[in-house]
């Protein structure tokens, strides 16, 4: 089950409405509520459609690959799941980040007019960023230090996507 929604603890629970989004206590999704309820039961869920509004393309590919960086980091730390193609499973980090950029096109998660060149360029970012690169670990503190406050949760959200 994804983290709590609203603390990032351990979830128990979801919402029994949508099923969407998890939390840990009766007391995360009530505080949640009066922003959940905004798009809770809906189909659209409103961070496939605008996270990436207003973004260069080199922050599109940054984001990615840091919403790739927390689904490993967060698989591991609070499921002890580890792809064999990731940072923690010795392998081939590129492999892993690979079959996770191409379920993000296939699933639409990527801005509409995303096309060879636009993938060739992310996997780039990947490897070569000083920042967001798959051979290092995706610490929520650093993400936060990059995004601000609800970096790691927007992230994340992108993840859940894919």
């Amino acid at each position: 089950m994804a983290p709590c929604f609203c603390c990032n603890k351990e979830s128990t629970s979801h919402c029994a409405r949508c099923k969407k989004v998890s939390y840990c206590s009766k007391e995360c999704q009530t505080k949640d509520w009066p922003s959940h309820k905004k798009t809770c039961g809906k189909n659209e869920n409103p961070i496939e459609s605008i996270w990436y509004e207003g973004l260069d393309r080199n922050t599109i590919y940054k984001r990615i690959v840091d919403a790739y960086r927390m689904r490993v980091e967060d698989e591991y730390t609070f499921t002890g799941e580890v792809d064999e193609d990731s940072l923690y499973g010795g392998g081939n980090p590129s492999v892993g980040f690979g079959r996770f950029l191409k379920k993000a096109i296939s699933k639409k998660v990527v801005p509409p007019d995303w096309n060879e060149e636009d993938t060739k360029a992310c996997k780039k970012v990947s490897i070569t960023d000083k920042k967001s690169n798959i051979k290092f670990a995706a610490e929520k503190s650093d993400m936060q230090d990059i995004y601000g406050f609800m970096g790691p949760m927007m992230l994340r959200m992108i993840g859940e996507l894919v």
